[in-house]
Order: structure tokens, then sequence, then C-alpha cells
């Protein structure tokens, strides 16, 4: 039987969370619970508002402590979409805070197919080859996300629709701690939106510290925690 499989442009965002792979049974039923309570959260209008209403909701495919959304907004509309993917990122990773799930990642863009469970395609493998490589919570753009990014800020220049976007609300290039290394990136500015999804008036800084106090660290993982407080100041 010959199933078409539908070749799809756009974004690939590929996280994992912190720590989850040591969890016990129980753990790992308390993370599952909180990771579709956060998902969930991410459906809601006040949310949503805040997100181009041109962006689709993503495909969200998870395997262990891993999620995968991807978004097939076609390569005419990359340009567009971008701040709006950066702007669900940010609400993502502020969520993930609220919910005790402290997550790293990757974003990429490029081809990719997607059927049930399965998402294979070169923006999949890009964002694969990046999602574990800094050494705290946050998102970075892989090189191939940073040059549609680099070309947006050009026609920003001296397109007036494009002016009025405050890119640097989004993005931001930063000195990114790595396994091998400091890297300079551009990385998704997800603390500007720190408010965005909170419930109460705690600042940004206080529910990360928060967070991180329900934690075990164990010896040799600190740097993760304090990369990402420092990344808040």
């Amino acid at each position: 039987m010959n199933i078409e499989v539908e070749t799809q442009f756009g974004f690939v965002a590929i996280l994992d969370v912190l720590g989850a792979r040591g969890y016990n049974v129980d753990h790992a039923k308390e993370f599952i619970l909180n990771r579709d309570a956060m998902l969930d959260k991410l459906k809601e209008k006040p949310i949503l508002d805040a997100i181009d209403e041109s962006l689709p909701m993503p495909y969200i495919a998870t395997f262990g402590d891993t999620v995968i959304f991807t978004w097939n907004v076609g390569q005419d509309r990359v340009m567009k979409t971008l701040p709006s993917v950066a702007s669900w990122l940010s609400a993502l990773l502020n969520l993930g805070i609220a919910n005790k799930m402290l997550l790293r990642g990757a974003l990429s863009v490029g081809e990719f197919i997607s059927r049930e469970s399965t998402v294979l395609g070169p923006a999949v493998s890009d964002a694969a080859s990046w999602y574990e490589e800094a050494d705290w919570v946050g998102v970075v753009l892989t090189t191939k996300c940073k040059l549609s990014l680099i070309s947006l800020l050009e026609n920003a220049k001296h397109n007036q629709r494009l002016k009025k976007i405050d890119f640097n609300k989004w993005f931001v290039e930063y000195d990114v701690l790595c396994h091998s290394g400091k890297k300079r990136m551009w990385v998704v500015s997800w603390p500007y939106n720190a408010w965005a999804v909170s419930d109460d008036e705690m600042t940004a800084i206080e529910m990360l510290s928060v967070a991180l106090s329900d934690f075990s660290i164990p010896k040799g993982t600190e740097m993760k925690y304090e990369n990402t407080l420092q990344f808040f100041r």
C-alpha cells in the first residue's frame, strides 16, 4: 500500500527536560502530568492572543523526556512567523518553570515530514544536533535558523512593517556556555516574556529561584542552573 507523505517546510524545535532521565517511576508519573498540563496551558486564549494568529498550532511529538514541536508555515512565511515562534517558545519555557520543568533545546528551520508520532527530515536533524549542546535552560538557534533571523533583521531596515517589530524582545546574541566551551549564538530571549504566563506577581528571577530550590542538584550539574540565572541577569 502506497501512502503519500507530504514534505513540509517550517520550524522544528526540540527540547528536553533537565534532570528527567534520572526519574524513578513516581517522578516519571508526575513529570507526564506536569508536561501535559503545560502543553494544555499553551492552548489557552490569553497566551494565544500574544502570538500572531497566522501562526498555526504546532504538531507535537514526545519521546521520553524530549518534546518535538513543528510548525508547517511554508517557505514564503518563514520570515513573517519567526517572531511568533519565538513568542510561543518563550511562553513554553516560562510555563515549564511554573510546572517545575526546566527545558533546554534548539530551533531550526527547513524541510521535514511528520506522520503520526514520527518526525524526520533535515530540519529535525539540524535541531537534534544542537538541542543538548547548551549547558543551561533556554533555546538556541541553529546556524541555519540564525541566517533566517539575520535576513529578517536586514529586511527590517527597509521594510516599514518589519520596523515596527521589536526583535530584541524575542532574540538576543549571547555567549552560551556549551559542552565544548562558550559560543556566540542567537537565542530566544525568553526572560523578556517571563510575566506573561505567571498567575501571580513574582518576578522572573523569583520564579526561577523557587523552581530551582525544588530540584536536587547533584555535584557536576550545578553549572546548568548557574548559567540560566546568569542569563536572567
